[in-house]
C-alpha cells in the first residue's frame, strides 16, 4: 500500500501552551486507521490540521486523495431539512446523491423534519451522508457513533466497512474501544502531544506484555487474577484447589483488552 497520510513532526500552540509536539504517524491507503488519546491529548486538533481547519506551527502534512469530514461537532441551519442539506451538498461537489448510501442511513425516513428537530443520533447520520457526498477517497471521522443507539452503531459499523472495501481510506477518532478494536487495522495513541504508539493492536500487545485474567468460581466465591503465564498460573490454581478439596465451578480465562492496554499506555512511555 502507498500511503494517503503522512503527518511529520507536527506543531500546534494556542498561546502559551504546546498542543502537539512534534506528531508524526502515517496512514496507508485501503485503511481503517483510529487515532486515539485521552481527553486534551489532541486528537481533534490533529485531525483539524490534517482536515485543513487549523493552522499549525511546525511539521508538514501531506494528503493524497479527495477528503470527506464528518466532525465532532457539527452544525447546519435550524430550518434546514435533512435532503435539503444533501441536494445542496451534492451540488457543491457536483455529484448526484447516492440513493443507496441514503437509504443505508436512514435519511429518507427523516422526511420533512426540519434540522433543529433531529435527535443527536439523526444528525451523526445526517453529517456521515454529507461528509461521503463528494465521493472521497479518505474518510475522517470524529466520534461516528455518538448519539447512536445500538442497532444504528452496529449498522453504522457495516458500512464503514462496506466503504472501506471499495478503497474508501478511513481515519476514525473514538473514544469506545470495542469500536476501535472492531474496526481498526491500525491504531496510534498519542499521549502528552506525542505519538507514544503507532501499529497494529496485536503489536500493542507484544509492546506491553499481554495480560490474562483468570476469574474462578468455586462453591467458596469467585477469584480472580491477572497474569502474563496463564498457563502456569492455571496449572497453580488447580493444583492449589485440588490440594485444599475446593470444587471449581466455573472457570474463564480473558486476553487483556485494547482499554486496558490503551490506560497502560495512556501511564507509561514505551521503550
Amino acid at each position: 500500500m502507498s500511503a494517503a497520510i503522512i503527518v511529520s513532526g507536527l506543531k500546534k500552540s494556542y498561546g502559551d501552551r504546546e498542543i502537539l509536539k512534534g506528531v508524526s504517524f502515517q496512514v496507508e491507503k485501503g485503511e481503517i486507521f483510529s487515532l486515539l488519546g485521552v481527553n486534551g491529548a489532541g486528537k481533534t486538533t490533529t485531525l483539524e490540521c490534517i482536515e485543513g481547519l487549523l493552522q499549525f506551527e511546525g511539521g508538514s502534512i501531506n494528503i493524497n486523495g479527495k477528503a470527506g469530514i464528518q466532525l465532532q461537532s457539527s452544525s447546519l441551519p435550524e430550518h434546514m431539512r435533512p435532503m435539503e442539506a444533501v441536494e445542496l451538498f451534492a451540488r457543491w461537489n457536483r455529484t448526484a446523491p447516492d440513493a443507496s448510501l441514503l437509504k443505508r442511513l436512514g435519511i429518507p425516513e427523516l422526511g420533512r423534519r426540519q434540522y433543529r428537530q433531529l435527535s443527536t443520533g439523526q444528525k451523526r447520520r445526517l453529517h456521515l451522508a454529507l461528509a461521503m457526498s463528494g465521493e472521497p477517497d479518505i474518510l475522517f471521522l470524529d466520534e461516528p457513533t455518538a448519539g447512536l443507539d445500538v442497532e444504528g452503531r452496529l449498522a453504522l459499523h457495516g458500512l464503514l466497512r462496506e466503504l472501506n472495501g471499495r478503497g474508501v481510506t478511513i481515519i476514525v477518532a473514538s473514544h469506545d474501544m470495542a469500536e476501535v478494536e472492531s474496526l481498526a487495522h491500525r491504531i496510534a495513541i498519542l499521549r502528552e502531544g506525542v505519538i507514544a504508539f503507532s501499529g497494529t493492536i496485536p503489536e500493542l500487545n507484544c509492546a506491553l506484555g499481554t495480560q490474562y485474567e483468570i476469574t474462578i468460581t468455586t462453591d467458596l466465591g469467585v477469584e480472580s487474577l491477572e497474569t502474563q503465564d496463564v498457563t502456569g498460573a492455571m496449572i497453580k490454581l488447580l493444583t492449589e484447589y485440588r490440594a485444599s478439596g475446593r470444587r471449581i465451578l466455573d472457570m474463564r480465562v480473558n486476553r487483556g483488552s485494547l482499554e486496558k492496554h490503551f490506560l497502560a499506555m495512556a501511564g507509561r512511555e514505551l521503550k
